[in-house]
């Protein structure tokens, strides 16, 4: 299926790019799955962290867990194994109090979940989450009510759906009312989850914690800590960025705190999740973009080899910018919508990550050395990233390709009677180091071998095009 967006087409493969494992994460959850099925066995209780910087994949890692999860049966019965319940901090942080939105988040998904929750404990459950939810709105109403004189109290009432049978239990068996202190619903939420977690393990998934503010984050924490800590057979999965998160709580309690100790009240241990590396995935995701392209002098292995190559180490929202942008580019220069070699599309997607991370051309063109183009060691000011400080992984590849191996000029060389370069272009990575000397401004470079005779882009050649793109790029946000 297509979807327009203006003048171009997406796929719906690419519009949910997020469910798809362009980074190759499968043993990633494969591990999460043992670590709660270990848990599980023993009734364990846990609060664990994936730690990944932004853009790594926690959301996609944590909803794939989730649904793998969700299949497992329990053994002689008709129940689910799990009761998974997903809390999105940032979805949810409209509740000044987090504790109203850990409860709104488990009853706004309790309907998917009601049929594997026994029958003699489902009617008591959602009622006495009804009941929790209904107490903390009850004092937002009366703080409401001080300041602005309106009553709420009426909205409250209305809230009051749950089963009558089970609402009567509650308060003949654990003398309770909707107005209790804040210390008896945490209390009454921590009594509740544990009623469940004897039959079935409780896993509560909690998504976006980075994107909330820094005293939210905090509350978020504690509450969690408050709710979920020694009950059996419950689990937190936490989703953050360790080193944002270590910031935040200096931010908040000073430099001195000991930032170790404080996580370890509420993180038993923690998953680091890395940058991963993408997979041919990629093709399928944007099939359109990648089937504007001819395959007649460029093979599809070597257009896999170069384009992963090019993405390792690259996070996947900005993967997905660099490849949308590249799209997006190739369109507005092409309208006609003819097709070129697929040689075009690897230089099309390596000016884009050069772009996306802000190369400083004048920097990169006085700092240009065969043996180390984009991994030479240089001083904080000569980096020629703007963006970042880190070299790429597939960069440091691409440099590492360039350099000579012993006497042999491999992809350049210097004239000895005419002072000219030659970049050997006898094949794409040829191509990629002559590509990159081009947007640098290397006048006079004497291409060889095969892709200068071959390929061209429409009326003009190679050469032409990638300046073309490279000064057409630098416009695009």
């Amino acid at each position: 299926m297509l979807a327009t967006k203006g003048d171009f087409l997406v796929t719906d493969a690419a519009e949910s790019a997020v469910n798809i494992d362009l980074l190759n994460r499968q043993d990633f959850i494969e591990q999460l799955v043992d670590i709660a099925e270990s848990l599980s066995a023993n009734n364990g209780n846990a609060c664990y962290a994936i730690n990944g910087e932004w853009g790594v994949g926690k959301t996609y890692v944590l909803e794939a867990f989730e649904k793998k999860i969700r299949s497992y049966g329990k053994e002689n019965t008709t129940l689910s194994k799990y009761l998974v319940f997903h809390y999105n901090c940032w979805q949810y942080d409209y509740y000044e109090e987090p504790l109203i939105a850990i409860v709104a988040a488990i009853l706004d998904q309790i309907d998917e979940q009601v049929l594997l929750i026994p029958g003699d404990k489902k009617d008591l459950f959602i009622a006495t989450l009804k009941a929790i939810g209904i107490s903390m709105w009850g004092k937002a109403c009366a703080v409401i009510e001080e300041q602005t004189g309106v009553d709420l109290e009426e909205i409250a009432e209305i809230m009051k759906t749950g089963n009558e049978s089970a609402t009567e239990q509650i308060a003949k068996n654990h003398s309770y009312d909707s107005y209790f202190d804040f210390k008896k619903t945490l209390e009454k939420l921590s009594e509740t989850i544990e009623n469940l977690a004897k039959d079935q393990t409780v896993i509560l998934v909690v998504d976006e914690l980075d994107r909330c503010l820094p005293e939210y984050t905090i509350k978020v924490l504690e509450r969690l800590h408050h709710i979920f800590d020694t009950i059996p057979n419950v689990q937190v999965v936490l989703a953050v960025d360790k080193r944002q998160l270590e910031n935040t709580i200096k931010g908040i309690y000073g430099e001195k705190v000991s930032v170790r100790r404080y996580l370890a009240k509420f993180i038993d241990f923690e998953l680091k999740l890395v940058t991963g590396e993408v997979t041919n995935e990629v093709k399928e995701v944007y099939k359109q973009y990648y089937d504007n392209f001819t395959y007649d002098i460029s093979s599809n292995s070597e257009i896999d080899v170069i384009c992963t190559t090019l993405l390792k180490g690259v996070d996947i929202r900005t993967c997905k910018a660099i490849i949308e942008k590249s799209f997006l580019c190739h369109r507005l220069l092409n309208p006609t919508g003819e097709k070129y070699d697929a040689a075009v599309l690897c230089v099309e997607i390596f000016l884009s990550l050069l772009k996306e991370y802000d190369l400083n051309v004048a920097v990169a063109k006085n700092n240009f050395n065969i043996y180390g183009i984009f991994t030479s060691e240089t001083s904080p000011q000569n980096n020629i990233f703007s963006s970042t400080s880190k070299v790429l992984p597939g960069l440091a590849i691409l440099s590492d390709k360039y350099k000579p191996i012993e006497d042999d000029a491999n992809y350049m060389s210097h004239g000895i009677n005419n002072n000219r370069t030659y970049i050997y272009v006898k094949d794409l990575w040829g191509l990629l180091l002559g590509c990159y000397r081009k947007i640098l401004g290397f006048e006079g470079d004497i291409w060889t071998d095969r892709f200068p005779k071959t390929v061209a882009v429409g009326n003009i050649t190679l050469q032409e095009y990638i300046l073309k793109y490279w000064k057409f790029i630098k416009i695009i946000n």
